[in-house]
């Protein structure tokens, strides 16, 4: 079991609770915590991805974005995370390739319930060209017929040392939104070969319909 020692920052312009901070982007909530050991400028920096990522996570147009581009293919998933969504006779969702589908789904009701899983933010300092970790398959949904239940939370590092807070530019945000994105596909067990970073994998064409807002074409 994973223990940490935590400080939450505090956002006076949304509400706040004992336990995290929320986004609120319409009528679509996510919740998150950043944990101590970030600047006073990368959490401005984390707070405007996530901004952005609760304007676009679950957007109709990215996901079929990324669909038109994988089809049925590009699925890799950490052991047992198919098998524990129960999704195998399920007729809606039938395939493994509709597991994401299934999954931002679940993560879109959620949000509009102001339910969304907490994500979890922690600072790593590594002079290495790595931008972040995400836990893998940490977070499950699994169908429960009519319904579905989720289990788990969202947990990320961000390496503070390719964190560029100085760069105010909007392009800037974007893209570690996109970063914070990858990750947490990677906390809802999805995988690609390792380096391999090309559009084979539905992971990778997902961040970058994401960060193109729909509209990417390889």
């Amino acid at each position: 079991m994973m223990h940490y020692l935590s400080e939450i920052i505090r956002n006076p312009l949304l509400p706040i609770d004992s336990n995290f901070d929320r986004i609120d982007s319409q009528c679509f909530q996510i919740n998150y915590k950043i944990h101590s050991g970030f600047t006073f400028d990368e959490e401005i920096l984390i707070k405007k991805a996530l901004i952005i990522i609760a304007d676009r996570f679950c957007q109709e147009d990215i996901i079929e974005n990324m669909y038109r581009i994988c089809g049925t293919t590009g699925c890799l998933f950490a052991p047992s995370v198919w098998s524990c969504s129960k999704l195998a006779n399920e007729k809606d969702y039938c395939g493994i390739h509709n597991l994401l589908r299934f999954q931002l789904m679940c993560l879109k009701v959620k949000g509009e319930k102001h339910q969304f899983p907490i994500i979890h933010l922690y600072p790593i300092y590594e002079k290495t060209d790595t931008q972040a970790e995400g836990i893998l398959a940490c977070i499950s949904c699994i169908s429960q017929g009519s319904t579905f239940s989720i289990k788990g939370t969202f947990n990320i590092k961000l390496n503070r040392y390719n964190l560029d807070a100085k760069n105010e530019q909007v392009g800037n945000s974007i893209y570690w939104a996109g970063v914070i994105v990858h990750e947490m596909l990677h906390n809802l067990g999805h995988k690609h070969r390792i380096n391999d970073y090309s559009d084979h994998w539905q992971i990778n064409v997902f961040e970058k319909c994401f960060l193109y807002n729909g509209k990417y074409s390889p």
